[in-house]
């Protein structure tokens, strides 16, 4: 993805603009920003050059493929040819707008490229990562001048703390801003495996299903120690709105997905509670234990018990759903 901020450049003349994808140049695929400058130093004599480019319009969801002819024959070699036809990394220029977050009440806009914080020159993203997380009360705001339209402007941002999850999906509180980069990340190639031996197959199906098994309980200790935020429990909802999703992907996501959700209501229905059969088991246990069963009064008391902790839980899974429904729309 690029960045085009002045519309008197070379780039912008030919009809680049800023969130351009560069698919290809001259037929040569295009994958990481550190492809561009030498492909464009390896055709520079070919006139004229050919870049094939995508548009991906984020309100519509819809994608444009269009190609570029652009002459690189009048540069010369005593600067970056990507600074003289004014191309720059993309980065730095706000894609999208959170709704009534700090960025968005203070006026910055989609395409805005970011120039400055605090009173220092930006060069990455990582930078005003920094710079947000970083920040303290005591500062009472964050000086950004951003470029829009050729001119800079400045702003002045206060960031707001929210609840984030971490890599290990336990839940953060720090500052944002409420601003997303126009960051494109390159795809895994995709693949395609075909197994035609059922058996092979069975084989393949156990063992995935040990792997999530696995995942799925460390995620549920973590949960019980508190490493893991609550608002990750979901209910009825949710499933519909993950099946829903894979679905859209395809009949195997939808399948995997479906397989994840049996493996998951496994595990929860082996919890030592009364009325699912984990608490059946430990009920069970401690019959072998005592060698007599449990009076009745006994297992009625544990059953009521065991049913207001289930509802709830549902009650609070319904909870969370409705939270997150809310919150996306």
């Amino acid at each position: 993805m690029i960045g085009v901020p002045n519309k008197e450049s070379l780039a912008a003349k030919a009809g680049l603009l800023t969130f351009d994808v560069v698919d290809s140049i001259n037929g040569v695929e295009v994958t990481y920003w550190r492809q561009i400058e030498p492909l464009l130093n390896k055709f520079k004599n070919i006139s004229p050059l050919k870049l094939s480019i995508r548009s991906f319009d984020i309100d519509t969801k819809k994608q444009v493929k269009r190609d570029i002819s652009i002459s690189l024959l009048s540069l010369n070699d005593s600067t970056s040819l990507l600074q003289q036809l004014g191309i720059v990394r993309s980065d730095l220029f706000l894609l999208e707008i959170r709704s009534k977050s700090p960025a968005d009440l203070v006026g910055l806009k989609k395409g805005d490229l970011v120039v400055k914080l605090n009173g220092h020159n930006v060069q990455t993203w990582q930078t005003v990562l920094d710079e947000v997380k970083s920040f303290s009360p005591e500062q009472e705001h964050l000086q950004m001048v951003i470029l829009r339209d050729g001119s800079e402007k400045t702003f002045s941002v206060k960031p707001e703390q929210i609840d984030l999850p971490n890599e290990s999906g336990a839940t953060e509180t720090r500052y944002a801003i409420g601003v997303v980069p126009a960051i494109l990340s390159a795809q895994n190639s995709p693949y395609f495996q075909r197994t035609l031996n059922p058996l092979v197959a069975l084989a393949g199906g156990v063992e995935q299903s040990w792997v999530w098994t696995k995942l799925i309980s460390i995620s549920l200790v973590r949960l019980v120690q508190n490493e893991v935020s609550a608002r990750n429990i979901g209910g009825i909802i949710t499933i519909g709105r993950v099946a829903s999703k894979s679905f859209e992907v395809g009949l195997v996501a939808f399948l995997k997905m479906m397989a994840i959700i049996s493996i998951n209501l496994f595990l929860l229905n082996l919890l030592p509670v009364p009325v699912l059969d984990g608490g059946h088991l430990v009920f069970f246990s401690i019959e072998a234990l005592k060698g007599t069963p449990l009076s009745f009064k006994k297992l009625e008391i544990a059953q009521q018990v065991g049913l207001v902790l289930l509802l709830s839980l549902m009650l609070f899974a319904l909870f969370n759903d409705i939270t997150h429904l809310i919150s996306s729309w």
